[in-house]
């Protein structure tokens, strides 16, 4: 006999509601699980690449020391920071250097990056020190804790008496950051007395920042400087701290060029032309003694003083002169180089139209400078392109026919400007 049949309690829709939710929560445990290790690998993978900088930053290797240091910058000032300042204290010199010349970039806090520099100012190793000296400077600027402010000024004075002259030079040419200071005027006073060009230099420019453009010690040391009867490489910068002078101490400066030109040796002269084709329209004063120049033995000496008195007569044109083929093309090789434009709306004066047409003459003178003459005496009066046509015209009697050729490809430039000027028989012998 049967019994009663026992009602099922769940059936195989409550059974498979329960697969497939043990199946969800087995794919969402698995994805939660899959980003834990992803985040795990990802934090594992950026301590490895923090650790191989760090490395990196602590190699001998220049190079390498900045490259890893400049690349810990991207993971924020929290992993950064202390690496950096930990590395100023490192026994391996290009490190310390390294890590101040980061810490002076304004990375970190700049009272707190203040102080590890300032400390940093005493070490051993001149590159150390030097960045040190250039940190300071920047971060003094953007310091406002006039504590850390006093610190770096005493630091920097110190730095003043430093062995190294690279440093001595850092050191006198930030001084002006703060501001007008007797202590600080003495200090830049005495460093007149080096040996080293580039500490009283950047003493020079220190002092007329704080003192003005008429200071006379700057004024002193700077002429000086200027009319060293040497060959020196920096004169162009001692005439564009000149510049920053007041126009009575820039009238001596160019006298003092000028004296120095016509007792010159030919070796120095290559330098001091170009430094004051660079001075532009202060230079004036030297312009006699350039213009002697023009008929000196050497081309390239007469070149360079034509251009430089063309670059005091008016700059706007100086470059036009020089663009163009290589300085020492010869008359033979005319080429098809096009001659340069004047500037648009300039006016020659008579001087420059002058030394344009000697070196239109000139057939020693690179072709280009003289084609590039041609193009810039166009602008001239037409007398003054008329006088300038003579020594043209003389050359189409030359016997070598690469000079007669040129001569007339020069003619045929300007021919439509103003008539040619026949040369008189007396000026022809």
């Amino acid at each position: 006999m049967t019994g009663p049949r026992r009602k099922r309690l769940f059936g195989p829709l409550f059974y498979s509601t329960l697969v497939c939710a043990a199946l969800v929560l087995i794919y969402v445990g698995a994805i939660q699980v899959a980003g834990w290790l992803d985040q795990r690998w990802r934090a594992m993978a950026e301590r490895d690449e923090i650790e191989a900088l760090t490395k990196g930053l602590r190699s001998s290797d220049v190079n390498l020391s900045e490259r890893s240091a400049r690349a810990l910058l991207s993971k924020g000032p929290e992993v950064y920071r202390p690496i950096l300042i930990e590395a100023t204290h490192d026994p391996n010199d290009v490190v310390r250097a390294t890590a101040c010349q980061i810490l002076g970039e304004g990375h970190v806090d700049s009272t707190e990056a203040l102080g590890v520099l300032i400390e940093a100012a005493s070490d051993r190793y001149e590159p150390v020190r030097l960045y040190a000296a250039e940190g300071m400077v920047r971060l003094v600027r953007m310091s406002t804790v006039p504590g850390r402010r006093d610190e770096a000024r005493r630091a920097l004075r110190r730095l003043l008496k430093d062995s190294s002259s690279n440093v001595r030079a850092v050191a006198a040419g930030s001084m002006e950051v703060f501001g007008p200071d007797p202590e600080i005027a003495a200090d830049l006073t005495r460093a007149f007395d080096e040996i080293d060009r580039s500490v009283r230099l950047a003493a020079a420019r220190s002092l007329i920042r704080i003192n003005g453009p008429d200071d006379p010690a700057a004024a002193r040391v700077l002429i000086a400087m200027a009319a060293a009867p040497e060959a020196v490489a920096d004169r162009s910068d001692v005439l564009r701290a000149i510049n920053m002078m007041s126009p009575p101490i820039r009238g001596r400066a160019a006298e003092a060029m000028a004296g120095l030109i016509r007792n010159a040796d030919p070796d120095v002269l290559p330098d001091l032309l170009a430094a004051i084709a660079e001075a532009g329209t202060w230079a004036r004063a030297a312009e006699p003694a350039m213009e002697s120049l023009l008929d000196h033995p050497e081309t390239d000496i007469r070149a360079q003083a034509a251009f430089a008195i063309l670059a005091v007569e008016c700059p706007e044109n100086a470059q036009n002169l020089t663009a163009g083929g290589p300085a020492g093309a010869s008359v033979g090789s005319m080429g098809s180089v096009p001659a340069t434009s004047p500037t648009a709306g300039t006016h020659l004066s008579p001087k420059a139209a002058s030394i344009l047409a000697r070196v239109m003459g000139d057939v020693s003178i690179p072709i280009e400078l003289r084609r590039n003459a041609v193009a810039l005496i166009r602008s001239a009066e037409a007398s003054a392109i008329t006088q300038a046509t003579s020594a043209l015209v003389r050359q189409l009697a030359d016997p070598d026919p690469a000079v007669r050729g040129f001569a007339l490809h020069l003619l045929e430039q300007i021919i439509d400007e103003a008539p040619v000027a026949i040369p008189s028989a007396e000026a022809s012998r």
